[in-house]
């Protein structure tokens, strides 16, 4: 990969956006993390909140905390690819800016608990 290949996607409402290529399944794997404040319980129920009403974007929390005390909140959106699409850096720059708006549609939108901001 040289200098001008993107790797990434810069995502306003979240800590980066990564892509991630599976070619064994042809899925196109776009994930952001986000850091939750709040409790395990909490940052759960957030997590359900996603899954059961945005349908785009699913939400994974990890179990243990960092070591600041703030449990992870991944947002993933897989693309699936049929063995004979060809796809494009471009048009993956384009679906990473369409995906990076469901996941802050996500985090503004089921967030009725304040999980992201520091009290």
């Amino acid at each position: 990969m040289n200098d001008e290949d993107p790797v990434g996607v810069y995502v306003k409402d979240l800590s980066g956006m990564y892509v991630r290529s599976r070619e064994k399944s042809n899925l196109i794997s776009f994930f952001a993390d986000e850091y939750s404040h709040k409790d395990l319980e909490t940052t759960r129920a957030y997590c359900r909140a996603v899954n059961d009403s945005c349908y785009l974007v699913r939400a994974v929390p990890t179990d243990e905390p960092d070591s600041d005390g703030d449990f992870r909140v991944t947002f993933e959106y897989d693309f699936l690819l049929y063995p004979e699409d060809k796809i494009s850096s471009k048009t993956i720059i384009k679906i990473a800016r369409d995906v990076a708006g469901y996941m802050a549609f996500a985090v503004k939108e089921c967030d009725s608990d304040s999980i992201f901001k520091r009290s």
